[in-house]
């Protein structure tokens, strides 16, 4: 759990520590391995009490164009489009990822926020309804890996200026 203001915390649920099979999982997102990000997905559908959580609308967290292109997809897509049948809520690609950030495992904590400070904006088209799509909805964001949180407190803060009931974090592991 995280703090993005005094009034508003999210909720990060991890399928495991990233180790073992879901380290391997996560690793394949490198070499292009589609079905591993699905595999991730059902990791989650397994380990986490997906049904209990409050879930109106599915955000995976996007890749930069430059990453997409070089990897050919965005491997949390197809976590979130797994994982969207059990929580009973569409996936919709809400979030763009503007700026293209340096890896984050190669950065300090410290350096890993400042990597992503503006790096998220809503994609134009959804902007005029933003209010009809956040305003009041529980949003669930999907990631393949949590280690300091700052990707997905990035996205968050975007999403969390259109006030919606509850911001959730999914992802299938943590860095211990």
């Amino acid at each position: 759990m995280f703090a993005l203001s005094q009034k508003r915390m999210v909720t990060v649920y991890a399928a495991g520590a990233y180790e073992g099979p879901l380290r391997c999982l996560v690793l394949q997102k490198l070499k292009g391995d589609i079905l591993a990000s699905k595999q991730l997905g059902t990791c989650m559908i397994a380990l986490l009490p997906l049904q209990s959580i409050s879930c109106d609308l599915i955000i995976p967290i996007p890749l930069h164009w430059t990453r997409y292109a070089r990897r050919g997809y965005n491997q949390t897509w197809y976590s979130a489009k797994t994982i969207a049948p059990v929580m009973k809520a569409p996936v919709i690609s809400l979030l763009r990822r503007t700026k293209k950030t340096l890896y984050q495992s190669t950065l300090s904590k410290s350096d890993r926020q400042k990597n992503l400070e503006g790096a998220f904006v809503l994609v134009p088209k959804y902007r005029h309804l933003a209010e009809h799509y956040l305003a009041g909805k529980h949003i669930v964001l999907v990631d393949d890996l949590y280690t300091t949180g700052a990707t997905v407190k990035a996205a968050a803060q975007v999403l969390a200026c259109y006030n919606p009931a509850s911001i959730t974090v999914v992802v299938a592991c943590r860095a211990i």
